[in-house]
């Protein structure tokens, strides 16, 4: 146990029980709307800059404030359910940014070439993001009448699919080797490929799935309790291989399909589409993930992006200057 540990401990033996449970429950706070549009977050200080008029006085400190009115319409601009812990953090790092960039424009830095063209493309990407953001909205708010009426015209992609199914392994399980035995794994993958094509036929031939499934198991030198039934899938779910079998009847076997892991074997047991309330989420999802993707591609064909690829793949960019730091970028 940690000395921290210890201590917290220690002191709530020592606090009364209501007093304890004052601490688990703190009253509630009131809410900062309650507070002036002006009341003050962050308050920056510093010296005024000093006069040369004669028999001038030293000037007092210069300040710039940031008021609650400001302040949130960042948080909610930034994340509207921004944490109270992280609106504090944000505080101080925007106070320290303000600072900095006051003292940059003090200097002339604005006025950069390097500076200015990272705030002309700082500006394009908040105005994307906010252009996104507002599609997303838009896209988010679905007419009930619209959500049932793509249910209707697209029951296909709502339907849920049971199988039977045998996987055989491409090869068998490794089996450790002691290090100095100098021997290298065995190719199972022939005698894989022979045990697919054998259970293959004995499936075709009307075998119990389960019983079938298991000896793949065995051969394979897998330990794992295997299952033959695969329940509420929906087309495309499955690698590109295994999608065919969406299109199967019920009773219907699929084919010896193959991929890199290995060899599968399909029997549709059922296909059912469930009713509109059961799938309601769902069918409003999809239709707003739909209409999400063709706004953007909406937006995107009004003008179209060129990228000169000769600018790229005949030329090298100048040597950048060894005075400048190296920038890491994400």
């Amino acid at each position: 146990m940690s000395w921290k540990m210890i201590l917290s401990f220690v002191a709530c033996l020592a606090i009364p029980a209501g007093a304890q449970e004052s601490i688990r429950s703190p009253k509630s706070l009131p809410s900062t709307a309650t507070l002036p549009a002006t009341y003050p977050i962050i308050t920056i200080s510093k010296p005024c800059s000093q006069t040369k008029a004669a028999g001038a006085k030293k000037a007092g400190p210069c300040q710039t404030v940031i008021t609650r009115t400001e302040f949130e319409a960042l948080v909610h601009a930034i994340n509207p359910r921004m944490p109270k812990a992280e609106q504090q953090e944000l505080a101080e790092r925007y106070g320290t940014a303000l600072a900095l960039s006051q003292e940059a424009i003090r200097r002339g830095m604005d006025h950069e070439k390097d500076v200015k063209a990272l705030i002309h493309y700082q500006q394009i990407s908040v105005l994307a993001n906010a252009m996104t953001k507002d599609i997303y909205r838009e896209n988010t708010t679905s007419d009930p009448e619209a959500v049932e009426a793509y249910y209707n015209s697209h029951k296909d992609k709502f339907e849920r699919f049971s199988f039977e199914r045998i996987y055989i392994p491409a090869e068998k399980q490794a089996v450790a080797q002691p290090a100095d035995s100098g021997n290298g794994e065995p190719d199972t993958r022939p005698e894989m490929k022979a045990l697919a094509d054998k259970i293959y036929a004995r499936a075709k031939a009307g075998e119990d799935f389960d019983k079938l499934q298991r000896e793949a198991f065995k051969a394979a030198d897998i330990t794992t309790e295997p299952t033959a039934k695969i329940d509420n899938l929906r087309s495309g779910d499955l690698s590109t291989v295994q999608n065919v079998i969406f299109d199967m009847k019920p009773g219907e076997m699929s084919p010896l399909l193959t991929d890199a892991s290995g060899y599968f074997i399909y029997k549709l047991v059922s296909r059912v589409v469930p009713p509109y309330k059961e799938v309601h989420d769902a069918v409003d999802l999809q239709l707003q993930q739909e209409t999400h993707t063709k706004s953007m591609k909406d937006l995107e064909a009004l003008a179209k992006t060129q990228v000169n690829k000769k600018y790229f793949d005949d030329y090298d960019p100048p040597a950048p200057n060894p005075n400048e730091p190296e920038v890491e970028t994400d």
